[in-house]
């Protein structure tokens, strides 16, 4: 062993012989990151961020579904979000212990008890419903056919039937016994929320999205019977245990009940604010329990339509009320994540309460408008002013009185508080807040979010759907119209209007000034709009929907207002959850269901994906600064984070950086099973890197390597020399195996044909030699060409090669492009439409396309078979490297700046762009499991990038 020094900042490690292999199913990523990754650490962005995005606080995920066996002994409790994955908790209700705790893949939506057994049925987030052992843990069956998140679950009452609803639309029926699909419902327009047996019929109700409760025959698969009234969304159905009655609890903050035989409306439950989502009948068919958004859960004679009893039950919302068996308990879950069970009048029995961490998940957050500072609200009602550019808390405060549900800034920088009860207040920075303001909703719904609309005004929308104006001033409050469908407001202090997205898919316009209603409107129905923003910068308005953006421009003359439906940008795995746009109006923000954060330029280009890690899930709120590209983006685990969109792009950071070549990498590869690199720069170094250990030998015992090609089966090695040589070496031994005829200098590239019989190297002499591997024939030698030859590579059935020319001393002469025979050099075919030196080429996997770059700062991609231009990628400088990615529609390029990009070259589409060297980024190379990424820069570095995706997906992480 011998010590040799190596410079990244002061670090100095030992050189070993011999390779480490990794252990079997090890990814590249992996093996870089728990065995190089441990020497050489990541190079700190230019600013010296190394810990961005910030965290606004610590983290929980909430409490979605909870389940009371029939005889009131078991308790379970499940959460999570999506991709975040959840946690699922079984608890003995007569010793108060815990018996079981376990984390899921995904997060989890619905949980029901088998009737007669310990067996419960979980789903959620991955469109699975599994059956498994409530008290042992075991699994037992599985249930996989939808293709989204499952948020209805029921059991029928001899356990032999099972319903899913699904936000794919659909409603399934299965044999819980053996697994089988029985059969698929279709009719609902819209995400099916819920579903519940008959108990007396073979009758089957589902809620959704679409306003609707549909009633089906389980035998026959028709469909029985069409309930209509509810204004908002469906969340929860519970059928009367005699069959007769159906109670729907919707978004309109009413609970609908219906006669299942007649379908007449017998009348409607109110909830004193709040929108409702959940519904229980008690077992002797007398009372009807719901909890909501409120915190609150009542319970009910029906029959009467009086409330018996009110249990200002949780602080958040109430996900699930569930009767026990004998009708003598109640049990409710809040979103927070406390469980409690009441007794019929009310009184608390036990409660399981929430995780001290678990009250700082971040609820709200806005911004101050001059950015001076951003205000974060939390679960607990607590209120943080933080200072973005020293990331240092400004004070730390809780409002006295009803529960605090949202917050926000007008535009002279008075902080606003909403609360549950509806009440709006004025509060300092210090945490003094004044008397409600005069005014709200009619039906005291709370505040579900807040938007500056001018300097001492704001826009409010409440809980129950409706929306105001709010001159905090005057104290005038004036409210948006007299429905309740409003699905978001959208506010920019620079536009003297604003817009509100209504159900099922209509833009209305108001006046910023006095919150009057402009006349004209937008229909996007047919585009089902979701989410809406607007910006100052051109008048735009923003739509998403499940599939893109909808770019339109806004007009207003007077007390009028025009516009179109503009330019469809298509984003791929939508929908967007959220949506912001920049204060220069050029940049769009749209988080998706992955808990990746999409970054569109306005005209609908990506600028980057940004993703903190796997554990923040789908955020649901994004906002920018007023004044710059810093967001605030919120989760739906209770996640807050402050990103800088400028930096994001700049830094997404690699694996490892070395510094490998002082004066610049030239070539790079992953070799030995990509157990290894292989690399050489311009300082005539050449070196072999063992991924595993870190350790590195040099290829030859002198300064002298021009450029290097590793073999098709990552074994062997050719070396170019300076002043002339080549020869071909053992990749583990690094003994010479064979030296070639001795050429005029060292080649400038080099590479093998995949059958690994041939060599071909170029030369800026202007010679290109074609070299038999075996020996048996003598090299070919093709030229002079009348411009040097830059780059040359084999096709994948190793029978032809394209080459390129051109002198980047001379750019104004255009060089070639052309395919040959790979036995006789002789030319099959010329790629024309280019300007400029040919610098690089690349076939694609299957040998059908080939990639080109010149001077000319465009990627080209050509049919091998007829010569035709497919695809020109332009770019803002010339590629050096690209590479296709097989299986999918991908190829990644680096250019002179240094810049990596991915690009979709079907829908010619750039996916991805990132500075990953601060100057020209030479070559690249791709693992074969396609998990990471090499690059070598003139900077002399050799990075190494995680690569994360499927398929199209793929993604520099």
């Amino acid at each position: 062993m011998r010590l040799i020094p190596f410079v990244l900042g002061l670090l100095f490690f030992v050189v070993t012989r011999g390779a480490l292999a990794a252990p079997p199913g090890t990814s590249t990523s992996d093996l870089i990151t728990q065995g190089i990754g441990q020497r050489y650490s990541r190079t700190p962005g230019p600013l010296g961020f190394t810990n961005w995005p910030v965290p606004l606080h610590h983290i929980v995920a909430a409490t979605m579904a909870s389940a009371l066996s029939p005889d009131g002994r078991l308790l379970v409790t499940g959460g999570g979000y999506n991709a975040n994955g959840g946690r699922l908790i079984i608890r003995d209700l007569e010793t108060k212990s815990t018996i079981l705790t376990r984390q899921t893949d995904r997060g989890l939506r619905r949980i029901r008890f088998v009737p007669n057994t310990d067996w419960i049925v979980v789903a959620g987030y991955d469109g699975k419903a599994r059956l498994m052992d409530a008290r042992t843990g075991r699994h037992i069956r599985e249930f996989s056919r939808h293709t989204a998140n499952i948020d209805g679950v029921a059991v029928s009452v001899d356990g032999s039937r099972m319903a899913t609803a699904s936000h794919d639309g659909l409603v399934m029926l299965w044999n819980l016994q053996t697994g089988q699909h029985l059969r698929t419902f279709t009719g609902h327009t819209n995400d099916v929320m819920t579903v519940a047996f008959v108990p007396t019929e073979p009758l089957l109700v589902s809620g959704s999205r679409d306003l609707r409760v549909l009633i089906w025959n389980i035998e026959t698969g028709e469909l029985v019977r069409e309930f209509t009234g509810p204004e908002s969304q469906v969340e929860d159905v519970a059928v009367s245990p005699g069959g007769t009655v159906i109670a729907a609890a919707c978004g309109d903050q009413k609970t609908w009940l219906w006669d299942r035989e007649t379908g007449k409306l017998l009348g409607t439950l109110p909830a004193r604010r709040g929108r409702l989502s959940c519904v229980d009948f008690s077992p002797d068919g007398n009372h009807l329990a719901m909890g909501g958004f409120d915190g609150e859960v009542t319970l009910w004679d029906y029959a009467q339509q009086s409330m018996v009893v009110r249990i200002p039950a949780h602080q958040s919302a109430v996900f699930a009320v569930t009767f026990s068996g004998d009708g003598q308990l109640l049990a409710s879950h809040g979103w927070s994540g406390d469980a409690k069970l009441w007794k019929s009048d009310g009184s608390l029995v036990t409660e399981f309460p929430i995780a001290s961490d678990a009250q700082r998940a971040v609820s709200a957050a806005a911004w101050a408008p001059d950015e001076s500072c951003f205000a974060v609200m939390d679960l607990a009602g607590g209120i943080r002013l933080i200072s973005p550019d020293q990331n240092q808390e400004l004070a730390n405060f809780r409002i006295e009185g009803p529960q605090v549900s949202s917050l926000g800034f007008t535009g002279d920088g008075q902080l606003m508080t909403g609360h549950i009860d509806g009440s709006i207040r004025t509060v300092t920075r210090t945490g003094e807040a004044s008397e409600p303001i005069a005014g709200g909703p009619p039906n005291r719904a709370g505040v579900a979010r807040f938007s500056t609309v001018g300097p001492h005004a704001i826009a409010v929308q409440f809980l129950d759907g409706s929306a105001a104006r709010i001159d905090v001033g005057q104290s005038k409050f004036v409210r948006l119209g007299e429905t309740f469908d409003f699905v978001q407001v959208a506010t920019d202090p620079g536009l003297d209007w604003f817009a509100t997205l209504h159900h099922p898919g209509f833009v209305r316009f108001w006046d910023a000034a006095t919150g009057k209603p402009l006349a004209g409107q937008l229909n996007l129905q047919e585009q089902s709009p979701q989410k809406l923003a607007v910006t100052s910068v051109g008048s735009r308005l923003i739509c998403s929907n499940a599939t893109g953006l909808i770019n339109c421009r806004v007009t207003r003359t007077g007390d009028e207002v025009s516009g179109e439906p503009g330019r469809f940008l298509p984003v791929a795995n939508g929908p967007l959850q959220a949506l912001a746009i920049s204060p220069d109006g050029q940049t769009v923000v749209g988080p998706l269901l992955d808990g990746t954060i999409r970054v569109h330029g306005i005209d609908g280009s990506m600028g980057t994906t940004i993703k903190r890690d796997n554990t923040a899930g789908p955020a649901t709120e994004v906002m920018f600064g007023p004044r710059s590209q810093r967001l605030i983006t919120i989760h739906q685990n209770g996640q807050g984070w402050f990103w800088d969109i400028d930096r994001a792009n700049a830094e997404v950071l690699p694996l490892i950086s070395i510094a490998a070549h002082e004066k610049g990498t030239r070539f790079v590869s992953f070799a030995l099973d990509d157990q290894a690199l292989v690399t050489n720069g311009y300082d005539g170094k050449g070196w072999v890197w063992d991924l595993a250990t870190g350790e590195r030998r040099q290829l030859i015992g002198k300064d002298s390597v021009s450029t290097c090609a590793v073999s098709p089966d990552t074994r062997k090695v050719a070396i170019g020399h300076f002043p002339a040589g080549l020869d071909l070496r053992d990749l583990q031994s690094l003994e010479t195996e064979r030296t070639f005829e001795k050429p005029k200098r060292g080649p400038y590239s080099i590479q093998f044909s995949p059958d690994q019989r041939r060599l071909i190297t170029s030369y800026y002499e202007k010679d290109l030699i074609l070299y038999d591997l075996a020996g048996e024939t003598p090299p070919v030698a093709l030229g002079p060409a009348a411009l040097p030859w830059t780059y040359a590579v084999f096709s994948p059935d190793s029978k032809m090669f394209a080459a390129c020319t051109g002198d980047y001393k001379q750019q104004s002469i255009v060089g070639s492009i052309t395919l040959h025979d790979a036995a006789t050099g002789n030319v099959l075919k010329k790629f024309e439409g280019f300007s400029g030196e040919a610098k690089f080429a690349a076939f694609d996997p299957e040998g059908r396309r080939l990639a080109t770059s010149a001077s000319d700062k465009v990627v080209r991609v050509y049919d091998i078979g007829s010569g035709e231009e497919l695809a020109a990628l332009k770019q803002s400088d010339t590629a050096f490297s690209i590479v296709f990615v097989p299986g999918t529609d991908l190829l990644i390029t680096g250019d002179y700046r240094g810049n990596l990009r991915i690009w979709d070259f079907q829908s010619k589409t750039l996916v991805q762009s990132l500075r990953a060297h601060p100057d020209l980024l030479q070559r690249l190379d791709l693992s074969r499991d396609k998990s990471a990424l090499v690059t070598g820069g003139k900077d002399g570095s050799v990075k190494l990038w995680k690569l994360v995706g499927e398929g199209n997906q793929l993604r520099v992480f």
